[in-house]
């Protein structure tokens, strides 16, 4: 899944309701939950362990989540505390980062992750991100460890300039490789005026 927004619309608050709601089993979003509470990995790749705890804090409070609730189902790691680069490209081309996708695989496999959230995509490597080539290799490296963990993957990923319309599913920023690879893309939009007041 790819999360699709402009900077502050809030792709990382839903992230962390979408965790929450796994993680506790509570349908926090108005979705059913048919397998009940799943372990949930959040690697956030621009904020600290700090601001992350914080974030993650104020949405329990919101949401009447307490630790009882998720139990050890919800983890958390900041990219500026464990680095995360699954590709790396220089003048002779582009490479996966394999090692990383061993890691995180075993990661995933052993804290039995169902859904792991990756804020942001940006981030997640070191590759051109107008190169449908190396995003699409890139994202299919991603659906290969999801497919090899049975574990769900988010991609959260920032839109290109909009003006002043709202985002659809084509306006992810670079490559349309990650779209066109992502069984789901998820644009998130603000409320205007008119929703507001509903």
């Amino acid at each position: 899944t790819a999360i699709i927004a402009p900077g502050g619309t809030g792709k990382s608050t839903i992230g962390n309701t979408i965790a929450l709601s796994l993680a506790s089993g509570q349908p926090l979003l108005g979705k059913p939950l048919p397998r009940g509470s799943q372990a949930v990995w959040i690697f956030n790749l621009e904020d600290g362990t700090e601001e992350l705890e914080r974030q993650l804090s104020a949405a329990c409070a919101y949401h009447s989540i307490g630790p009882d609730d998720c139990g050890n189902r919800l983890h958390l790691d900041s990219g500026l505390v464990q680095p995360l680069c699954t590709a790396v490209e220089d003048r002779d081309g582009f490479a996966l980062a394999e090692q990383v996708y061993v890691q995180l695989a075993a990661t995933i496999r052993e804290r039995k992750i169902a859904t792991v959230i990756i804020d942001p995509f940006v981030s997640s490597h070191a590759v051109r991100e107008n190169s449908n080539e190396a995003i699409d290799a890139v994202a299919k490296r991603w659906k290969r460890l999801a497919q090899d963990t049975g574990c769900a993957v988010v991609l959260v990923h920032h839109t290109k300039k909009l003006g002043d319309r709202e985002a659809t599913a084509e306006d992810g920023r670079g490559a349309v490789a990650l779209r066109d690879a992502a069984r789901i893309v998820l644009p998130l939009n603000g409320m205007s005026k008119a929703e507001a007041e509903e």
